[in-house]
């Protein structure tokens, strides 16, 4: 019976209070949903990080030229530098060749390589002074890697200047030298032909001695020496 007058009672007053009571159910929903909400949001809550790499291309680039000069190997004044010089022979005369090669600017560490094909080597002036384009070659800090194939004696680094080495500076006849024969529109061997290279060091420098990693270069680059 109490039981029975306790919900007669809770009956009456929801019927005199509706709007109470529905303002206090309104709330309590609300009080429900943000405790939902808050509730997922720590449960989700998350970070998140990323690392990107950006790449470029290593680099190298050389150029090769000379000074230009007139038939008889004199300089010509004012005049900007020439891949190809034309030659009078004269027995006896010197004559200004002086290829130059120039590993630009940012460059990657490098091997340098030249390969000389002389086709006047047997009418220069002999061996012994210096003079010979072989000598010269040497002076210059040019070692012969194999036949007319020569490396530089340094590693070239990179720096964020041009680099410019030298490779020879000229070449002499002999005084009693027959140049019949030796015009290039008679004879197309007769030319004095400087091709230049370089190589990544990076990868060759396992050997230990420069002799052996210039080699590795060059071979795995161009095959084997001649």
């Amino acid at each position: 019976m109490k039981i029975l007058k306790i919900l007669e009672t809770v009956k009456n007053f929801i019927k005199k209070n509706k709007k109470l009571v529905t303002v206090v159910s309104a709330m309590f929903c609300a009080v429900v949903l943000v405790a939902g909400s808050i509730a997922g949001t720590i449960a989700y809550l998350t970070s998140q990080a990323t690392v990107t790499n950006t790449f470029t291309v290593g680099d190298i680039e050389i150029k090769l030229v000379e000074s230009k000069v007139d038939v008889y190997g004199a300089l010509v004044s004012d005049a900007d530098p020439v891949t190809e010089n034309e030659y009078k022979l004269i027995p006896g005369h010197e004559y200004t060749k002086d290829p130059k090669v120039t590993v630009v600017a940012n460059s990657e560490d490098c091997y340098l390589f030249v390969k000389v094909v002389n086709g006047i080597s047997a009418i220069e002036v002999a061996t012994g002074n210096g003079d010979t384009i072989a000598e010269q070659l040497t002076a210059k800090g040019w070692v012969n890697l194999s036949g007319d194939i020569w490396y530089y004696n340094t590693k070239i680094t990179l720096k964020d200047t041009d680099q410019e080495i030298s490779v020879f500076e000229s070449f002499t006849l002999k005084n009693d030298v027959d140049v019949t024969g030796y015009a290039t529109s008679d004879n197309s061997d007769s030319k004095i032909v400087v091709t230049a290279y370089a190589v990544q060091s990076n990868g060759f420098t396992s050997k230990g001695t420069l002799a052996e990693n210039v080699t590795d270069a060059w071979n795995a680059t161009f095959g084997a020496t001649p």
